[in-house]
């Protein structure tokens, strides 16, 4: 999976871009709320979600956390696509969009980093790469949520998410991981305090949390 397959997505087939957008928002719709109340964010004032798309987790942390600036830091084209769907005006007003790319481009600036169904796009490689730049980019006391499918420790289930995992190896190069893996991804790279919460709404969906020292 390369940078270019997914402008493609928005790029190539504007009708196809908007149907691909609107199933992801819809996906995204049923855990983004509990995604926001799956820990107590009140703390970070400046929330960016990294590859947010739609928007869809943005705008329930906005709602979750009304004093808290919400960004969406996604490619040119996802920004532009993301504009076909648009909740109310007051719920637009909370979040703004900003083009860019976030393994060549600097981040929004942010207490809270967020991850939602990005990292399993990736090999462990490039997820490496977001991870270190994400710890980079905060300051002490800040914090990066991640929000996946997870697999059990021996990785024979739950059977939707190996699903998922054969799709993510064979179309991006990613795959799913288990909670562990995951938090020795987080630490290598100098995070600290990780949490992992099930988020109900969908089966093995969970988030996690890591702070930076």
């Amino acid at each position: 999976m390369t940078l270019e397959t997914f402008e493609s997505l928005y790029e190539t087939d504007k009708d196809y871009s908007a149907t691909f957008l609107q199933y992801m928002h819809q996906l995204s719709s049923i855990t983004s709320p509990g995604v926001a109340k799956s820990f107590d964010l009140s703390p970070f004032c400046e929330i960016c979600d990294l590859g947010g798309g739609s928007g869809s987790l943005a705008y329930a942390l906005a709602s979750e956390y009304p004093d808290a600036t919400v960004t969406v830091f996604d490619l040119a084209t996802a920004v532009e696509a993301a504009q076909i769907i648009t909740p109310d005006e007051t719920e637009r007003q909370k979040v703004k969009f900003v083009a860019g790319d976030f393994f060549q481009d600097e981040f929004p600036p942010a207490g809270l980093y967020t991850f939602a169904r990005i990292l399993h796009d990736w090999p462990d490689e490039k997820v490496h790469q977001l991870l270190n730049k994400t710890f980079k980019s905060l300051k002490s006391g800040g914090a990066v949520l991640i929000a996946e499918l997870v697999m059990n420790e021996t990785k024979t289930g739950p059977l939707q998410t190996l699903r998922y995992n054969v799709q993510m190896m064979i179309e991006m190069s990613g795959r799913e991981r288990t909670e562990t893996e995951y938090r020795l991804l987080l630490e290598k790279h100098g995070f600290v305090d990780f949490e992992c919460k099930f988020v109900a709404g969908y089966s093995s969906f969970h988030a996690m949390i890591a702070k930076k020292p």
